[in-house]
Order: C-alpha cells, then structure tokens, then sequence
C-alpha cells in the first residue's frame, strides 16, 4: 500500500473519528410562534444518543411560555427546553446546546419530529447537535443532567418569587424529575404548569402569573 494511499485513509478516519465525538451539526435557522411540529426526516437522517438545541427565546408576556420536545421512532417524547417567567432570569432566554432530556438518550434512538408548544412567545431555532456515543449507564446520567437542570430551575423560581414578594418557595419534587411528557399527560396538556405547584415547597401559594408586573419590565 502507497503512503499517499495510507494517508488517505487516515485522513478518513480522522475526519470520521472527529465527527462522530463532536457529533453532526444540522442547520435549522426557522422562526416559531405558535405551535408548530418539525418533521426531521429531511434534515437528518441518522440515528443518536444524543440532541442538543441552539436558538433563541423571546417572553412577550407574564403568561409566556415554550416548550420544545423531541419525539422518536417508538413514540417516546423528550423535552429539550422550557422557558417561561418564573424559571427565566430575563424575557430573553438565549439556548446553548440545550438538551434537558435528550443529552443521554438510548444508543442509536431514531429522531422524528420537534415537537414545539408556544403561548404569546418566539422561539427562533438555529442549529441542532445530533451525536450517537454508546453510553451503558445512559439512564443514570440522563437522571444527574434533568437534577442540575431542575436544580438551576429552583434557584431561579426562588429568587423570582423572593421578587415579587410572594409567600412560598420552590423545592426540587420528585414529581419534576420524571419524565415531562408523563407530566403533561396527567395534565393532558403541554402548555401548562407555568405557576410552579409542581415545585411548592412551603409557605402561602398563589399564582406567579398576574400576580405583578411581568419580572423583566
């Protein structure tokens, strides 16, 4: 074998070896504001384990909301980002590789549609990451990355609430930690629990929405 030849091959393999770490990068670049599904199919075509979201949310209002969820090919659903004011910091949310329940997913899941839910909101979607590592203990650590997300959430809820002057405080449930579809099935719905009595955790609950002006004005 020639070393051009060799060569060409190790270039392949490198190239090859680099895109399956880093994973494929799908460009989106589409606008929504109202409830939409997008079929994947024409934009990828490949399996993963995998899938991170980048874009931009826009709150127009206290009873905003986003939701962008993943199916697959058995019908599973995952979300892969939330935004509405009481566990937002700003009315713009800006979505770095987001990916709540769909960084650690099974090996070679079969992506299908986004799925976004939206109430008086934009959600501006650039890019997407698909990458398909075999990962044995995917469950466990799809379980730590929804804590730190829920995690991040409280903290955020508690200091909007503190904000506000309202009486109660948000804890990290058991209830918030399962899947969100199962959520939204029990309410039969995904666009709701944006005031937070999934999180209550002590003290005289009310509403977050209409309660003040909205958190960013």
């Amino acid at each position: 074998m020639s070393t051009k030849i060799l060569k060409a091959i190790m270039l392949c393999f490198f190239i090859f070896s680099v895109q399956f770490i880093s994973g494929q990068i799908v460009t989106i670049n589409k606008q929504y504001n109202s409830d939409t599904v997008l079929s994947l199919s024409k934009i990828f075509t490949g399996k993963c384990s995998s899938a991170e979201l980048n874009g931009t949310i826009v709150l127009h209002s206290d009873t905003s909301l986003v939701r962008i969820m993943l199916t697959d090919s058995y019908g599973n659903k995952w979300m892969i980002a939330e935004a509405y004011p009481l566990i937002c910091s700003d009315s713009v949310v800006t979505l770095v590789n987001a990916c709540e329940e769909t960084k650690f997913l099974a090996y070679k899941s079969v992506p299908v549609n986004l799925e976004f839910y939206i109430t008086d909101a934009t959600c501006s979607v650039s890019t997407m990451i698909f990458s398909n590592l075999l990962y044995t203990d995917y469950q466990v650590r799809a379980k730590d990355n929804k804590l730190k997300a829920e995690n991040a959430k409280v903290t955020i809820m508690n200091a909007n609430l503190e904000d506000r002057g309202l009486l109660w405080r948000a804890v990290l449930s058991d209830e918030v930690l399962i899947n969100y579809s199962i959520r939204a099935s029990l309410e039969n719905s995904y666009k709701g629990n944006i005031n937070g009595y999934w999180y209550y955790g002590g003290g005289y609950y009310c509403d977050y929405t209409g309660y003040s002006d909205f958190v960013n004005d």
